[in-house]
């Protein structure tokens, strides 16, 4: 896909193309703005592209998501001193870069599997898949989603302290050297805003 890259933040890397909820597998239009997340960031720009408009009827009020993403707050130079943690071999796809991704075949790719008797038909997350839908293998000719093609990734458990907020470290260098970049930690609800120009964004942040 060849989605705009604006100002070195790559509107691609803030969502998931393969992501079950349909609203977050691609970049959308909402008031004016082009907003693209994949569940635990959210990036916003000036209008461009021929995205589609947001459908305000979904149940979802991306509106009021977005809406915190605009305020005017206390934003500072992001900090230099920043503490990554090592990078490790993948282990998804073992550190070889490459990994297939497939239709589980207990569920069919729904993610859930039915157990039927005289009385009720009964939902489960599918054990096989663990819900996703999908099964990921290593090897393959695809490249590994998960280190990018890389071998190496950061551990699940890994994050970077932004002052006083724990996000993960995958995310946080996304938008850590881009020129003149500004955040904000809300440590009470655990999330970094960010801002550079008219572009505004946040990382939600984890429990530590």
């Amino acid at each position: 896909m060849g989605f705009a890259l604006m100002n070195t933040i790559n509107i691609n890397d803030f969502f998931d193309p393969y992501e079950m909820r349909d609203y977050l597998s691609s970049p959308f239009n909402l008031n004016g703005r082009t907003i693209a997340s994949n569940g635990y960031l959210i990036i916003s720009f000036p209008q461009f592209g021929e995205f589609p408009e947001w459908d305000k009827s979904h149940y979802v009020d991306m509106g009021k998501i977005t809406s915190q993403i605009y305020i005017d707050r206390d934003f500072k130079p992001m900090p230099d001193n920043l503490k990554f943690p090592d990078l490790v071999q993948c282990g998804v796809c073992a550190g070889t870069g490459k990994a297939s991704v497939v239709k589980c075949q207990e569920c069919d790719g729904e993610g859930e599997v039915e157990l039927e008797n005289d009385f009720h038909i009964y939902e489960f997350e599918c054990k096989s898949c663990d819900g996703d839908g999908e099964i990921i293998t290593k090897g393959g000719n695809d490249e590994c989603e998960n280190c990018s093609g890389s071998g190496s990734a950061y551990l699940i458990t890994d994050y970077v302290d932004v002052m006083g907020v724990y996000v993960r470290p995958q995310y946080l260098n996304l938008i850590t050297n881009v020129t003149g970049i500004e955040v904000f930690p809300d440590k009470e609800d655990r999330k970094l805003f960010f801002k550079c120009g008219d572009i505004r964004g946040l990382i939600m942040g984890m429990i530590i």
